[in-house]
């Protein structure tokens, strides 16, 4: 399947920060998306009895996932680039 993602990336945060954007965001929705998929394969394995889904229920469990990927693809990549520029700022030491 060939899968595509696009983004307008304004650059309030700077140049940097549309760059690592750039670069990490789409990566990090595809890992999220793996991930969710692993673990949903995974309970589908555990052998819990439940009645098969009907065709709109699948499309609404996908869509589910599709945004909670993109959600927790978003938080990560916020939370890898504070962690990038917080390595380069110096905080004042306050006693």
């Amino acid at each position: 399947m060939l899968q595509a993602f696009y983004g307008v990336y304004d650059g309030h945060g700077g140049r940097a920060a549309v760059d690592f954007v750039a670069d990490k965001l789409g990566k990090n929705v595809v890992a999220a998306l793996a991930a969710a998929s692993t673990a949903a394969g995974r309970q589908a394995e555990s052998g819990l009895p439940s009645s098969p889904p009907t065709g709109e229920e699948e499309d609404e469990s996908e869509t589910e996932q599709v945004v909670a990927a993109i959600r927790a693809a978003y938080l990560t990549t916020d939370s890898e680039f504070l962690s990038q520029v917080s390595m380069h700022i110096r905080i004042p030491y306050v006693a």
